[in-house]
């Protein structure tokens, strides 16, 4: 499995989502329980900006894996790395060849 090692902005955000299963019986009362093995999985909107050929090599390393291949990142050095998909980007020209990247980064378990 390869390890995605680009830097990525520093203004990049998450979400979590919380999978559980909810069973409602009515006057107020449910039942919850996790729907996952791991509770929490994370959704990271992540960008690049830079020089076309960086850029190119970041687009390369994304289709090789073309949304279904997972890889390993971790968002700091001193996280441990975990295992996530990209299922596809936006890359924009931004004058005086310079160019952003845009994408999501979803963990996954497999």
């Amino acid at each position: 499995m390869k390890t995605f090692e680009f830097d990525v902005a520093i203004g990049s955000s998450s979400t979590a989502d919380y999978p559980v299963k909810t069973v409602k019986f009515g006057e107020g009362y449910e039942q919850r329980q996790p729907q996952s093995l791991a509770p929490i999985l994370e959704k990271w909107s992540v960008s690049a900006t830079g020089t076309k050929k960086h850029i190119d090599k970041i687009k390369a390393f994304l289709d090789e894996h073309a949304g279904y291949k997972a890889f390993l990142w971790r968002v700091t050095p001193d996280e441990s790395y975990k295992k996530y998909k990209a299922k596809g980007y936006r890359r924009m020209p931004k004058g005086g060849g310079v160019w952003e990247l845009q994408w999501e980064m979803e963990e996954v378990l497999a």
